[in-house]
């Protein structure tokens, strides 16, 4: 049977459905493709970046490789100078020693008797110096006494210095200002809360006139 085709490219509707047929499979070998190029270049993009982080991780590691070498050889010289000014000093004593030693021991006698006669004192009487030295201070007292009388008064009795931290008139502003927010906290929670009346209510003048009437008629 003929197909109504403006064209009247197709005799049939068997060569119509297989040329609709091979369109759809061309078009999903068409977009196959292209998902598999799109994934190959996906593919490629993630092997670069991993090459990428391979590099980056190559090359902090070779970093931290130098750091640990460079501070292992400074504290291998800084030990070896250690030990080597250690055993300079050990053998700079060790010379001292051997050249005390090596001394002549004529020296040191010739010392000896003049160390003797110096470091020795001449002996007194302990009772002699006992009374040396009482009459000594005694004597010192009396000077001091005379030299300087002022000494001798009652030193001055230091008076206690209060300091207020707040002064007296900022203690009145502070009690009027906290007096004035506790009588507008008592109105809010009385008229606003326990009341059941708005608490906007208690800034209007209206509220407080009316109050005040209900009181003078109550009387």
């Amino acid at each position: 049977m003929p197909v109504n085709n403006p064209n009247q490219e197709y005799r049939t509707r068997e060569e119509y459905k297989r040329a609709k047929a091979e369109e759809l499979q061309r078009k999903k070998d068409a977009d196959k493709r292209a998902k598999d190029e799109d994934q190959r270049t996906r593919e490629q993009e993630k092997r670069a970046k991993d090459e990428e982080r391979r590099k980056k991780d190559a090359d902090k590691r070779a970093r931290v490789e130098e750091q640990k070498r460079t501070r292992e050889d400074d504290k291998r010289t800084k030990d070896e100078e250690r030990k080597r000014t250690h055993e300079d000093d050990r053998r700079a004593k060790d010379e001292h020693q051997r050249n005390q030693e090596v001394a002549p021991k004529s020296e040191k006698k010739v010392n000896r008797p003049i160390q003797q006669e110096i470091t020795e004192e001449p002996r007194q009487n302990p009772q002699v110096k006992a009374s040396e030295t009482t009459q000594s201070r005694e004597a010192h007292r009396s000077k001091e006494t005379k030299d300087s009388p002022e000494k001798t008064e009652a030193p001055p009795k230091y008076q206690r210095v209060r300091i207020r931290l707040i002064p007296i008139w900022l203690r009145l502003v502070l009690l009027v200002v906290f007096a004035f927010i506790s009588v507008t906290l008592g109105a809010i929670v009385g008229y606003g809360m326990i009341g059941g009346g708005n608490v906007s209510d208690v800034f209007q003048q209206s509220t407080w006139t009316h109050i005040v009437d209900l009181v003078d008629k109550g009387k």
